[in-house]
């Protein structure tokens, strides 16, 4: 995980402060289940009535998830890699760790989900550092439908589903690592060598979006087709060993990242 690659998305987290506020029903079983949304801000105390209780909370799932696949974090943003940007000792902000059942997996998926686990409030440091004092556990997971969602987020369950998100974010990501070498080099420390970029997936994906030819998806598009020219360039300037030209790109680079990070912003939960 490079610190880097949480800074490009930043500032729309640390503009979108959201916690979480409950409501409740009754299963059939008259098991009251509560459900948490990324709304409105809540004391923690608010949620010492659902302490170990069943919750269900709707979300996207962080790429950034543990190495044995035994937790990750819920937030309200797609694609979104700075869990507890901004972290608060008696708010619900951002993000919410899940835990899955002992000796289970949770799978990483671009699409919206439903979380239902029961709700810990304790202190508690997991494997990255991070600290907080509420989280999901025994969790399951399944797809949000647009009844729970909306048709906005069902919408961009049909991109997800493809993987196109992921396709894009990871050519910009490597084509940011390449054409900002020399920054990343002299802030980090660390050098490491510049190379290639397999385009197939956003290929695939640029054409998946085409032929969807959605009005909610063409700044996704315009990214997309904008990361595959600088990736063409970048290729070209890997194989002659010649990088002179790439610095052109850092704005453009910069603006995609920005374009990107204001879309997955409609797409709050």
């Amino acid at each position: 995980m490079k610190i880097k690659k949480n800074l490009s998305l930043l500032l729309i987290t640390l503009l979108m402060i959201i916690t979480l506020v409950g409501c409740c029903n009754n299963t059939s079983n008259n098991n009251e289940v509560f459900r948490i949304k990324f709304k409105n801000l809540v004391a923690l105390k608010d949620l010492e009535k659902y302490k170990d209780k069943t919750v269900e909370a709707i979300g996207f799932l962080s790429p950034i998830t543990a190495y044995d696949e035994s937790f990750t974090y819920l937030m309200n943003l797609p694609f979104q890699t700075c869990p507890y940007c901004n972290p608060s000792d008696t708010k619900i902000t951002n993000t919410l760790a899940i835990f899955a059942k002992q000796g289970e997996k949770i799978k990483y998926t671009d699409a919206a989900v439903v979380v239902r686990g029961t709700l810990k409030l304790e202190d508690y440091t997991d494997e990255y550092g991070y600290q907080y004092n509420y989280r999901l556990v025994d969790v399951t997971i399944t797809p949000a439908n647009s009844d729970e969602v909306g048709e906005k987020i069902a919408l961009y369950n049909e991109i997800a589903d493809k993987n196109i998100l992921s396709s894009i974010m990871d050519v910009l990501y490597s084509v940011d690592d390449n054409v900002f070498h020399d920054v990343y080099v002299e802030t980090y420390g660390q050098d490491y060598d510049r190379y290639a970029v397999d385009t197939t997936a956003l290929d695939t994906a640029i054409s998946e979006l085409e032929s969807m030819n959605k009005s909610d998806f063409k700044v996704l598009l315009d990214v997309a087709k904008s990361v595959k020219e600088i990736a063409t360039e970048l290729n070209k300037a890997v194989e002659s060993n010649n990088y002179d030209g790439l610095d052109k790109y850092k704005t453009e680079i910069e603006q995609d990242f920005q374009d990107i990070n204001t879309w997955m912003g409609s797409y709050e939960l």
